[in-house]
C-alpha cells in the first residue's frame, strides 16, 4: 500500500516557508532535497539563508524531508569520506548512482549507515543493478560488531530512468525484506494510473512513491507548487 508521497527538487525558486501549507494540507508528503556538494543551481539550493530557512520550517512545523545526495556527495558517502551529522534534519537519506558504477569501502559504508540508521534515519539506495552490491552490504547488523544497530535501515529506489524522468514499460516488484519506493515518469496527469499499477507490482507489500521531473517548470527554473498539489490531489485517494 502506498504510504509515503516524495516531491523532489524544492530549491530557492520557492521559499521553504511555502512548503508548511502543503506539509498540513498533505501529511503523507515528503519533500527530497538535492544535494550535490556544489553551488547552488536549480533543483540544487545551497544559499546559506535558504537552508537555515529551512531549519527552522523543521523545527517549528515538522514537515518530513529526505536529504538526496548527488554528484561528489554521493561518491563521499559511499567510500566513507562524507558522514552526515544533521540527521536530526533528514528523516531519510537517498544516494543517487543514477546508473553509473560507483566504488563503495565495504566497512565504511557500514559504518555510516550504522551511525545514520541509529540517529533514527534511513538510509535509500536506487536499485538499478548497477550499484546493488552497496545496498546488500548494509543489509543487517555485523555479527562481529556489538556497536552495529541491530538492524541497519536500508531501502531501495526503483527508478529505471535513472533519474531521467522517464515512465518503464513495468514496475517491478519488490525486494525481499527490504523497503521499496518507485520512481521515473510519474507526473500530475499519469500518478493515479501509474499508482494502480505500482499496487498490483506490490502486492500487500507497502511503498512509497517519488517525483521529481514532472514537477518542474517547462524551463527546469522553477520547482513547480501548483504541479505539486496536483500531484498530490491525484494520489491522495491512494495513500492508506
Amino acid at each position: 500500500m502506498l504510504k509515503t508521497v516524495t516531491v523532489t527538487g524544492a530549491d530557492e525558486s520557492i521559499s521553504p516557508w511555502e512548503l508548511v501549507p502543503i506539509a498540513m494540507q498533505y501529511p503523507f508528503v515528503e519533500f527530497g532535497i538535492l544535494m550535490s556538494g556544489k553551488e547552488s543551481r536549480p533543483r540544487f539550493p545551497t544559499a546559506k539563508a535558504w537552508v537555515e530557512d529551512l531549519h527552522l520550517v523543521k523545527e517549528r512545523h515538522g514537515i518530513r524531508l529526505a536529504a538526496h545526495l548527488c554528484g561528489r556527495l554521493a561518491r563521499e558517502f559511499l567510500v566513507g569520506e562524507y558522514v552526515p551529522i544533521d540527521y536530526a534534519l533528514y528523516g531519510r537519506y537517498q544516494i543517487n548512482t543514477h546508473g553509473i558504477v560507483h566504488p563503495f569501502d565495504h566497512a565504511k559504508l557500514r559504518s555510516t549507515v550504522n551511525f545514520l540508521t541509529r540517529g533514527g534515519s534511513q538510509v535509500i539506495f536506487q536499485h538499478d543493478d548497477v550499484n546493488s552490491r552497496a545496498m546488500l552490504a548494509c543489509r543487517g547488523p555485523d555479527p562481529g560488531d556489538c556497536f552495529f544497530s541491530k538492524d541497519l535501515d536500508v531501502a531501495a529506489l526503483f527508478d529505471l530512468s535513472h533519474g531521467g524522468g522517464i515512465l518503464p514499460d513495468s514496475w517491478p516488484s519488490p525486494l525481499d525484506g527490504i523497503p521499496c519506493g518507485y520512481a521515473g515518469g510519474l507526473s500530475p496527469d499519469n500518478v493515479a494510473e501509474q499508482i494502480a499499477k505500482i499496487s498490483k507490482a506490490a502486492g500487500d507489500v507497502d511503498f512509497w512513491i517519488d517525483a521529481e521531473t514532472h514537477l518542474r517548470s517547462h524551463d527546469d527554473q522553477v520547482f513547480d507548487l501548483d504541479k505539486v498539489r496536483r500531484f498530490l490531489d491525484a494520489a491522495r485517494p491512494h495513500v492508506k
